[in-house]
């Protein structure tokens, strides 16, 4: 869906798109990984279950932890794979917004607080303390971050080619509708042409 106006998902590169994913279940992926979350999906992968997997910023640090880790310093990071028709892959930008609320009694005060946080140096406390990414790219070249985790140095090339995620005012819904149909033909109770035609019809009903 483009704009709230175009329905595009019923499509031959969409069938051969879930088709590869059910095949990978099983497969590629545990049998299990349809009912996994972030979570348990990170503390699978941390016990050897799994070879790839997906997730934020702070699994590289937990799963470099001996204490609670089986692949500590045996895995890495790379940008997503992509297609023999691109050139670059692209991951997902948001998440870690800071915002004042319209209804704020104090919001001087609270501007005061998002303007000191995107500053470089607490910027640069958040990363080395709690792991956090920083919004200013010229930090992913500071010798401190680097040298407490080349986490850092590893993320620079990827998020310099990562894009927003599509503004829409029913972003909850549509990935609502993406996520329950594609559930439903991984775990085998749809068949991936019926669960495009869903998609489509559901996903025309959100229209304005």
């Amino acid at each position: 869906m483009d704009s709230g106006s175009n329905v595009s998902i019923n499509s031959p590169q969409a069938l051969a798109a879930l088709q590869t994913m059910t095949n990978w279940v099983e497969t590629l992926s545990p049998s299990r990984v349809t009912d996994y979350s972030s979570e348990s999906a990170r503390l699978a992968w941390q016990r050897g279950e799994a070879v790839f997997m997906r997730n934020w910023p702070e699994a590289y640090f937990l799963a470099n932890d001996a204490t609670v880790s089986t692949v500590e310093g045996k895995f890495d990071i790379a940008p997503l794979p992509h297609g023999k028709d691109r050139q670059v892959s692209h991951s997902t930008l948001g998440g870690w917004s800071l915002a004042i609320n319209a209804s704020s009694t104090k919001p001087e005060a609270a501007w005061n607080f998002v303007h000191w946080m995107i500053q470089h140096d607490a910027q640069k406390q958040g990363a080395i303390n709690a792991g956090w990414m920083p919004c200013l790219a010229g930090l992913y070249d500071d010798f401190d971050l680097t040298h407490k985790s080349p986490l850092f140095g590893k993320l620079k090339p990827i998020l310099q080619d990562a894009l927003p995620r599509p503004v829409s005012p029913r972003y909850t819904e549509l990935s609502a509708v993406l996520r329950n149909h594609v559930f439903g033909v991984l775990k085998g109770w749809e068949k991936p042409q019926d669960a495009l035609k869903k998609m489509e019809h559901d996903l025309r009903a959100l229209q304005p």
